[in-house]
Parts: C-alpha cells; sequence; structure tokens
C-alpha cells in the first residue's frame, strides 16, 4: 500500500497540472463551438465568410496544441520546483 501511496504523491502535481491543462483546452472547444453557431445565425457570405470559417478550422487545431504546449510548460515547471 506504501507503494501506491508514494506513486500517487509523485504523480499528483502531473495530473493536476493535467487535468487543468484539459479543462482550458475543453473551453476553447466550447469557444470554438459558440463561435460557429454565431457563424451559422449571422452568415457572412463570399470571401469574408470563408476567411472567418477557415481561421474557425484553425482554432480548432490550436486547442490540441494548446494542451500539448501547456502540458510541457507544466511539466517543466514542475521539474524545476522539484530540483
Amino acid at each position: 500500500m506504501e507503494l501506491v501511496q508514494e506513486i500517487w504523491i509523485s504523480l499528483r502535481p502531473y495530473l493536476v497540472k493535467m487535468v487543468t491543462d484539459a479543462i482550458i483546452s475543453a473551453l476553447l472547444w466550447v469557444f470554438l463551438w459558440l463561435f460557429k453557431l454565431l457563424t451559422k445565425i449571422l452568415e457572412i457570405e463570399g470571401w469574408a465568410g470563408e476567411w472567418i470559417s477557415n481561421i474557425h478550422s484553425m482554432g480548432a487545431i490550436l486547442a490540441f496544441a494548446a494542451f500539448g504546449i501547456l502540458f510541457i510548460f507544466d511539466v517543466i515547471k514542475l521539474h524545476k520546483e522539484s530540483h
């Protein structure tokens, strides 16, 4: 049982940071979904509409990248704090 507790104690800071980063990324997805809903209600025609649609698509990809980048920064910060 001590082994499990020791593993939990060592992994807990990383898990907390990972869950926090996942929540941030999920919120980005929610805002992107709201943005898409808004663009369906208030349609913009022509090149401006295409441009906005492309920005929305890039935002969805960047939400994945944000999760990875935030988690890497958090791991580096936790590593520096532990040493």
